[in-house]
């Protein structure tokens, strides 16, 4: 961290600046340079709708505080200082935009005296917790009571699983026989006898008489 005093922003330095912050602000702005005649450190700015900006330079140029009127809000401020690292334009525009501005819509940024903004601080993650209260002490027994051994429920019975219906298999159709075929009548000519019949045997007949 470096332990060099800060330069101070010149008061014709501070009026260059507080046109490059109208520039910034756009066309809805103007300079208003009839108020705060008096007051050599104080530039104004107003807007079209009735609201008005001012930067005040303090701390002999080393710090200024912005501050803001509305006619639907109560007056704000919000302060910061010159660094000397970073532009002064970007400065006091990073102030007006996120500390001032937002205090038009309701949204004020906690703030300490001086106007600089107050950031939360994180958790420590290591916070002990918070000891447990004592658990109830037990109500006494008495001894004088029978002992009785719990009732256990019975285990409610189970169905059976029912066994997968086993689906026969339907019996194959098998093709039809072709028919058969008649077999043809056998027809056989009887064969003539070759053998002469013998004669019978016995006497031989006489040849008859001739006249």
């Amino acid at each position: 961290m470096s332990t060099a005093p800060l330069t101070g922003l010149p008061l014709i330095d501070f009026y260059v600046l507080t046109d490059q912050v109208a520039q910034a602000l756009g066309d809805s702005w103007d300079r208003d340079d009839t108020a705060d005649v008096d007051d050599q450190e104080t530039v104004r700015f107003a807007h079209t709708d009735g609201r008005t900006i001012g930067i005040r330079r303090q701390f002999r140029g080393q710090g200024f505080q912005t501050f803001s009127t509305s006619p639907d809000a109560p007056r704000y401020h919000a302060s910061g200082y010159f660094d000397g690292s970073t532009p002064a334009l970007d400065t006091v525009m990073h102030t007006l935009e996120i500390q001032l501005f937002p205090a038009f819509y309701g949204h004020r940024l906690p703030l300490t005296q001086g106007g600089a903004r107050i950031i939360p601080q994180p958790v420590a993650a290591d916070t002990a917790a918070a000891p447990a209260e004592p658990a109830a002490p037990a109500p006494p027994v008495d001894e004088s009571a029978p002992v009785t051994a719990p009732v256990t429920k019975p285990a409610p019975a189970t169905a059976p699983a029912k066994k997968p219906a086993v689906r026969k298999a339907a019996p194959k159709k098998s093709a039809p026989a072709a028919p058969r075929k008649k077999a043809a009548a056998r027809t056989t000519a009887a064969k003539p006898s070759t053998k002469a019949k013998a004669p019978a045997r016995g006497k031989a007949k006489a040849p008859a008489p001739t006249a």
